[in-house]
Order: structure tokens, then C-alpha cells, then sequence
């Protein structure tokens, strides 16, 4: 069994919203300018809360947790496809790949009798799926129209787009 904390998922400086800002607007209907900050700021919120709903990177992000096992695990970590993984141990030592762990996509096994693993690994988006941006466009579209409302949580028809995307790591 294995246990995740400390985790800290943090935008790549200039990461990319899979989203523009055009293209927001133009589904909207949305031909002027004096909202362009209020949509952007909706679009980086609408993607954040599709990428919490799935569990999957949107943009690139720096990703550090630690995990704790009491025995050898395969474990699937957050947000998609991994590089530049980083694993120390409780000792702050560094740990080699294939002597203590092995990765695949996002699929960490750890070798040996357990204990705690602190990662640092950066997830790099290369293509979103056009759903995915649907669903981020209907969000954004829902936050667009009931602005001034505090209202928690996603939309139903943009979870409905987004949930076969979703991956369960917790």
C-alpha cells in the first residue's frame, strides 16, 4: 500500500493555455475587447478545474509529492506523461534509475521493501484532445454567463466531455 503527500503541481513559466483567447471569444460570440481580461482569466480557471476533474496536465507543470510504500509498488503518477523525473529517498539521497525504480509514461515502479520517495518531475503537453478543449470552452462559457455567481465545482456538460478522460491516482 502507498500513500501520496506534499503534492505541488505548478504552470510552466509561459505555459501555453490550450485554449486562446480567440478562440474563446469566438465561442462565446464574443466580438469585442473590454472583457479579453475577464476571459482569460476564466480560461486559466476552466482549465484548471478540467485538469483537477482528470488528473491530466493541460499545459506543462513542475510537479513535486512525495510517496510512501511499505513494500514494492507500482504506482501511477499525477498528470500525465513524465520526464525529467528526479527520485530521492528520506536522506535527501539521490536514486538510480533501474537500481530502485523504473518509469514508463507515468507508471513509477519502486524496487526494494519500501519507505518514502520524494519526486520531482516535470510533465511537458504536447497535444490536448479536442474534447478536453470543448469542455474547457463550455466551462469558460458557464462562468462567461453566470458571472457574479460563486458557484462550486465544474459545469454538467463540460464534465460530461471531460470525464472519459479521467484517471484516478488517489
Amino acid at each position: 500500500m502507498f500513500e501520496y503527500s506534499n503534492i505541488s503541481a505548478i504552470d510552466a513559466d509561459g505555459a501555453s493555455e490550450p485554449v486562446t483567447l480567440n478562440e474563446a471569444k469566438a465561442w462565446l460570440k464574443v466580438d469585442y475587447s473590454d472583457d479579453d481580461t475577464v476571459i482569460t482569466g476564466l480560461i486559466k480557471g476552466a482549465r484548471q478545474t478540467i485538469e483537477k476533474l482528470t488528473s491530466l496536465a493541460l499545459v506543462n507543470k513542475s510537479v513535486t509529492l512525495t510517496i510512501e510504500t511499505t513494500k514494492e509498488e507500482r504506482v501511477t503518477l499525477p498528470y500525465g506523461s513524465v520526464s525529467a523525473l528526479v527520485v530521492t529517498d528520506d536522506e535527501d539521497e539521490t536514486l538510480e534509475l533501474n537500481d530502485t525504480y523504473s518509469l514508463r509514461g507515468n507508471m513509477l515502479s519502486l524496487n526494494g521493501s519500501g519507505g518514502v520517495y520524494h519526486l520531482a518531475y516535470t510533465v511537458a503537453v504536447t497535444d490536448v484532445p479536442q474534447a478536453l478543449k470543448e469542455a474547457i470552452l463550455m466551462e469558460v462559457a458557464e462562468r462567461y454567463d453566470n458571472k457574479g455567481e460563486a458557484k462550486e465545482g465544474i459545469s454538467e456538460p463540460a464534465k460530461k466531455r471531460a470525464i472519459q478522460f479521467a484517471h484516478a491516482w488517489l
